[in-house]
């Protein structure tokens, strides 16, 4: 009885089913750093990757992941970028340069089957 109501809400409300499935997963870089990554919304639709700035991680965009509108309508995709939150944090400076980050965001949009994903990022850096 349950798994019918269940079936019946998801009919009813396809953006519930959206917020009831998140897709985890840990994608490895060319590199082999170790990225964390989540997905949730629409995959059929426009794809947006979520990218936080320097001592941040990916939970800076936790409201717009229960933003129904936008669950509706897009494919949310986030990961915590290397040495911040859940990813690998490589302690060596090569680990670190551009090539390596533009290396994560590209096995973040493989592992998702990204199409066109359109790219958005956060920082908090304030210049006096």
């Amino acid at each position: 009885m349950l798994s019918r109501f269940v079936t019946l809400l998801l009919v009813l409300f396809p953006f519930l089913s959206a917020a009831l499935s998140p897709v985890i997963k840990t994608v490895t870089s060319a590199d082999g750093t170790h990225i964390y990554a989540d997905a949730i919304g629409n995959p059929a639709k426009q794809s947006i990757v979520f990218v936080h700035g320097f001592a941040l991680s990916g939970v800076v965009f936790d409201r717009l992941f229960t933003n129904q509108d936008l669950l509706n309508n897009f494919y949310l995709v986030r990961y915590d970028m290397r040495g911040h939150g859940r990813s690998d944090k490589p302690a060596s400076a090569d680990a670190h340069v551009s090539a390596r980050y533009a290396e994560d965001f590209s096995a973040v949009s493989k592992a998702f089957s990204l199409d066109k994903p359109l790219f958005v990022g956060w920082s908090v850096f304030l210049f006096a």
